[in-house]
């Protein structure tokens, strides 16, 4: 009896001390936040548009060409002003599209400011352009059915200005960079344009590359090519492997596939290693993008790496002779030989028209001044819906029967013709389908080739060659030839056809193939 009372004695005690105890308070959890002076985002704006000029003077020797072997920190020539190139001019158009339209300004709005203003001389952009004079507005002017080039560094190279307009908010210049880089790309293209973008908004609040590097890259899909080249980097950067290894593996990985030096899948790469290795400093950044490799978009890649040290480091971060050496002043109206409506310009003024486009873009999206700050939150990274598009989709606009493979990216379509290059010349291209019962007796082909070129027309039925025949093109232009195919020992039976593109020569000019839709009667 006592051992129960004792133990009822106990219960009770309890009970009452443990209603006595109130609940915790739950303290509100304020956001993470930085603060960004308006006199630091002055200076970093100058030092983005500033780097990406010295790094172009300092790196355009090796675009495309063989890669350095010496050390650069020197302008290559004492300038007067810097001229003006489509490594920052097309993003002065984008501020003045700002300044003209706003903060809603469409993509559709930023394609007519180009058209004004006389952008778009080189790959994807010059194909933009002419798509846009023929009527097809932004974005349709960087997607695929209008743009062979979409997957190239068009966007990538023009997007650093998006991460500028979004300091320390890497979501949102990354969405800036996808829709308003529809103008001269898509998938790959918009991809690279997004990685810039972030990478250079996550600069300006982190000072540990790796982890720019990292969030820039988070805000792509996995299932992007882009993507996997920069996963594969920042995996071998952790692993200690070196610059020049992760180079080699990038080119040997993805070149293959993206054959042309301006894809944007292997320079995106390039620009991470860059970043990676080249440990926050402005010249060793710059120089690596210039070993980097040969054949490579060397100005343009460090150029987008620069912008990043600038975002992070500022003006500080560069040395001062370069600096100095721009004289403060962009200047030009041709590049590319291309007439341009005048530009004349200081960086300073640039810069300023920047910030007040930035500062309206942030402030339309719940940033405000505070005592002459901006308080921006820290954002968790959010990776964008995946674009992807494949050589195969290009067929949904020229015969959907067909399918494609070992194809070169930027198949495309002119006037009702599909044009065709093999991936790897050793290794042949071919379209192919299935006919379940062969109900015709001739298969129609109409081909022709590129002028001054010539390809190899090889066509299967199941297992048998029926017909291998040279298609060549004088200087005259291209001429169509039609081809016959006899399918009546075929009648009634399933086959499977495939139409060869074959360019493996030592002696002749090899070029793209043409076919008009392939008919059966």
């Amino acid at each position: 009896m006592k051992k129960f009372i004792s133990s009822l004695l106990l219960v009770l005690f309890t009970a009452n001390v443990f209603a006595q105890v109130k609940p915790p308070v739950k303290k509100e959890i304020k956001p993470v936040v930085f603060k960004l002076s308006m006199a630091h985002y002055k200076d970093k704006i100058h030092a983005i548009w500033a780097s990406q000029i010295i790094s172009y003077y300092l790196a355009i020797k090796f675009e495309n060409n063989e890669k350095a072997v010496k050390w650069v920190d020197k302008l290559p020539r004492p300038i007067e002003y810097a001229m003006v190139d489509d490594d920052w001019y097309y993003e002065m158009i984008t501020i003045k599209a700002f300044e003209k339209y706003g903060v809603k300004m469409t993509v559709e709005q930023l394609g007519d400011q180009w058209l004004h203003d006389s952008c778009g001389v080189y790959g994807s952009s010059a194909v933009a352009k002419r798509a846009m004079l023929r009527g097809i507005k932004a974005p349709m002017s960087g997607h695929p059915h209008n743009n062979r080039f979409y997957f190239t560094i068009g966007p990538m190279f023009s997007s650093d200005v998006y991460g500028a307009l979004s300091p320390g908010m890497p979501n949102l210049a990354g969405k800036l960079a996808r829709y308003y880089g529809h103008v001269n790309g898509y998938a790959e293209g918009s991809d690279g344009a997004v990685f810039v973008a972030g990478s250079v908004s996550a600069a300006f609040s982190e000072k540990n590359m790796q982890v720019v590097v990292q969030k820039a890259s988070n805000l792509i899909d996995t299932q992007s090519p882009l993507r996997q080249c920069l996963d594969m980097v920042i995996d071998a950067h952790k692993k200690g492997v070196s610059a020049e290894e992760i180079f080699e593996k990038i080119e040997t990985t993805w070149r293959p596939i993206y054959p042309m030096p301006n894809n944007a899948v292997a320079n995106a790469g390039i620009i991470a290693t860059c970043l990676l290795k080249g440990e926050g400093n402005f010249l060793k950044t710059l120089n690596l993008a210039c070993i980097a490799g040969d054949n490579t978009d060397a100005d343009c890649n460090a150029a987008s790496a620069g912008a990043v040290i600038a975002a992070m480091h500022g003006t500080p971060s560069i040395p001062k002779e370069l600096l100095e050496g721009l004289h403060n002043r962009i200047k030009g109206d041709k590049m590319g030989g291309r007439i341009l409506p005048p530009t004349d310009e200081t960086i300073t003024n640039l810069a300023d028209r920047t910030v007040k486009a930035g500062v309206a873009i942030l402030k339309d999206n719940g940033i405000n001044l505070q005592n002459d700050f901006l308080v921006i939150p820290v954002q968790k990274i959010i990776a964008q819906p995946a674009e992807i598009f494949t050589v195969n989709d290009m067929l949904q606009h020229w015969d959907t029967a067909w399918k494609i493979e070992h194809a070169r990216k930027g198949v495309y379509i002119e006037n009702d013709a599909l044009i065709t290059y093999p991936a790897i010349t050793a290794r042949s291209m071919y379209l192919y389908r299935t006919i379940k019962e062969v109900d015709k007796t001739t298969l129609l082909l109409t081909v022709a080739a590129e002028q001054n070129t010539c390809w190899k027309l090889r066509v299967f039925l199941d297992n048998d060659k029926v017909l291998e025949k040279m298609i060549a093109a004088t200087d005259e232009g291209g001429k169509w030839q039609t081809v016959k195919i006899d399918l009546t020992k075929y009648k009634g039976k399933e086959v499977i056809v495939r139409l060869y593109q074959n360019v493996d020569f030592t002696d002749k000019w090899t070029g793209n193939a043409y076919w008009k839709k392939i008919i059966f009667e």
